[in-house]
Order: structure tokens, then C-alpha cells, then sequence
């Protein structure tokens, strides 16, 4: 009967290995996704951070303790003395690493860093 109705065997077999492979394809999307968009923010995170180091050049003893990642706002952390470079140096710089315009956070924390003796 399903012979008469144009149903085969070789069909089925055709049926389920497209539906494996739409499956997979599914699953790789899945995976790679996620972590193409993580090594990006790893990325971005390492060259604002380097342009941040450059910005911080001038400025003894200041260094930056963190470059964090929300949405398309980036938060550096930098610890340092009281006076900072014009921050508008480095939100130009940062500008220009990206095609977009992220927001730029700058936490800012007085101080320097203590070695023990």
C-alpha cells in the first residue's frame, strides 16, 4: 500500500539522515555561537585594556586592575594616584578600536599597590 502511495524505504532513509543533519547543524550553531561571542569579548576586553595601559602612560604608578564586558558598555577599573589623563583621550581611543560607539565606565580607585618587605 505505501509502495502504491509513492512511499519507499529509500525515502524514509533520505528523510532521516536530512533531519540528522539539520539536527547537527543546529547543535554546532548552538555551541559555536556562544563561544565565538565569548572570544570576541576576550578580545576587545585585551585591546581596550592595552589602549587603557597607553592612556595610563603618563601616570605613575597607575595601572588597570580590570576590563569588563555588559551588553555594549565596557567598565575599566583602573587604581591609581587622584589625577587621571583627560578621560576624553581615552574614550576617543576606545571609539576607534570598535565600528560602534561603546559606552565607556571608568571606575577609578585612589591608592597604589603595597609589596610586602
Amino acid at each position: 500500500m505505501l509502495v502504491a502511495a509513492g512511499y519507499s524505504a529509500e525515502d524514509s532513509l533520505r528523510t532521516g539522515r536530512r533531519r540528522a543533519y539539520v539536527i547537527l547543524t543546529i547543535a554546532l550553531v548552538v555551541v559555536a555561537v556562544p563561544m565565538v561571542v565569548n572570544s570576541l569579548a576576550s578580545l576587545w576586553a585585551r585591546q581596550v585594556s592595552n589602549v587603557t595601559q597607553q592612556w595610563l602612560g603618563s601616570t605613575p604608578g597607575a595601572e588597570v586592575t580590570d576590563v569588563a564586558w555588559q551588553g555594549d558598555t565596557v567598565t575599566v577599573s583602573v587604581l591609581g594616584p587622584a589625577e587621571l589623563p583627560p578621560l576624553s583621550e581615552l574614550e576617543d581611543a576606545v571609539d576607534g578600536l570598535f565600528p560602534w560607539d561603546p559606552e565607556l565606565q571608568v571606575v577609578h580607585t585612589v591608592g597604589s599597590r603595597v609589596e610586602p618587605e
